[in-house]
């Protein structure tokens, strides 16, 4: 089931590329380079080779990532039957759904590997960021808050050039309400075995 679900994205993503070649609407901006195309990508990764990183990297970016996607869409200016309307509402359901599943099928959430998630998100980062300013594109809202529902928020109380403050802190306050309850399941766990023993 990962493998088709991941198979699944990965052809919702590539009929959306095909789709703007072909109508000859390609720009440098509609590359698969914000943080959800790239976790089209993790999706095949952990589908491939199934491992703590991937799960946790879909488990605590994707999962939050496409359900603000959902709730705060870019794509509701185009009508609702158009072919990127739906090709995005597909992606990101899709996208959400894949760290769910990964959940139900007895996947939990390690707040050891989370050093490691936010090195691969700072390292992707560091390439996005220069990225941006090279070919004037705002991949990920790094290089401007207004595209974003968000990071608008975050610019109107730290400033323009300040919003990724905001957008860190939502991340990491966004990081303890997801890992938490498995923090202290553990403790629990930990306890009741100590317990019996």
């Amino acid at each position: 089931m990962n493998i088709i679900l991941a198979v699944v994205i990965l052809l919702v993503e590539t009929s959306r590329q095909i789709m703007i070649i072909s109508t000859g609407q390609w720009r440098p901006e509609t590359m698969p380079l914000h943080l959800c195309s790239i976790n089209i990508f993790v999706c095949l990764w952990y589908a491939i080779k199934p491992n703590k990183l991937a799960a946790n990297i879909l488990y605590s970016l994707c999962l939050p990532g496409a359900a603000v996607a959902l709730l705060s869409p870019s794509w509701l200016s185009l009508p609702i039957t158009n072919f990127f309307h739906i090709n995005s509402e597909a992606l990101h359901i899709l996208l959400l759904l894949y760290p769910i599943l990964l959940l139900s099928g007895g996947f939990q959430p390690d707040i050891r590997e989370l050093p490691k998630v936010l090195v691969c998100l700072f390292g992707a980062c560091l390439i996005i960021y220069p990225l941006n300013k090279l070919i004037g594109t705002n991949f990920m809202f790094l290089n401007g808050a207004h595209s974003n529902a968000i990071t608008s928020v975050c610019a109107s109380i730290f400033g323009d050039d300040y919003y990724l403050i905001g957008f860190a802190l939502i991340l990491a306050a966004v990081l303890v309400v997801l890992y938490l309850p498995f923090v202290i399941l553990d403790k629990l766990r930990s306890g009741e075995s100590k317990g019996n023993a």
